[in-house]
């Protein structure tokens, strides 16, 4: 009867702890797909997308940030190299003479354009690449860590090239993020 009684005194400290442990981070820590509410409208590259309530949508020059936590505003436009709380999608599209200015060859294939992204932009190192389509046009995918775990996407629309993906504080969130992401995929449309 006295362990009974412990037991009770401590139950409901121990659902409090489980409770704060499953909410600690207040993101995406769910395997559920999010709905897509809201649509963020890149009129310079001619594409919009969908993406969830509540998330904030920026751009700044040719980088366009959405980012899950409102705490990672600072770090909307930091460098990859910085880690963000939640989840953060980040697009971003250059001129190729400018690129070619940094060192991209000229009429470049996919993998010159990811090859010139692991040397001079993101670092990544070991990337799982495979081919695809995004934007209607082919492009090379790159899962990789690099202080956060990404998805990345790189290709050619017409004078310029763009990466598209996101990144998450763990393999595990990049992960159970997918099925979220292929609706952001799937809601890409041109802009009339």
């Amino acid at each position: 009867m006295k362990r009974t009684l412990e037991f009770a005194k401590i139950f409901p400290v121990f659902l409090v702890l489980l409770f704060l442990s499953g909410c600690s981070q207040g993101l995406f820590n769910q395997t559920d797909t999010l709905e897509l509410t809201q649509t963020y409208e890149i009129p310079d590259f001619g594409f919009s997308l969908d993406y969830p309530e509540g998330w904030i949508a920026e751009t700044q020059g040719p980088i366009t940030v959405i980012i899950e936590n409102p705490d990672d505003r600072e770090l909307m436009f930091a460098p990859c190299c910085e880690r963000s709380s939640g989840i953060k999608i980040a697009f971003d599209h250059r001129k190729l003479a400018l690129l070619e200015s940094w060192g991209l060859p000229e009429n470049a294939s996919l993998d010159e354009l990811l090859q010139f992204n692991i040397n001079e932009i993101s670092g990544m190192s070991n990337p799982e690449i495979s081919e695809t389509t995004i934007f209607g046009v082919p492009a090379v995918r790159a899962k990789f860590y690099e202080v956060q775990w990404y998805l990345e996407y790189a290709g050619f629309i017409k004078d310029e090239a763009f990466i598209f993906g996101y990144g998450a504080p763990s393999e595990d969130m990049r992960d159970r993020f997918l099925p979220t992401w292929e609706l952001i995929l799937a809601s890409i449309t041109p802009i009339e």
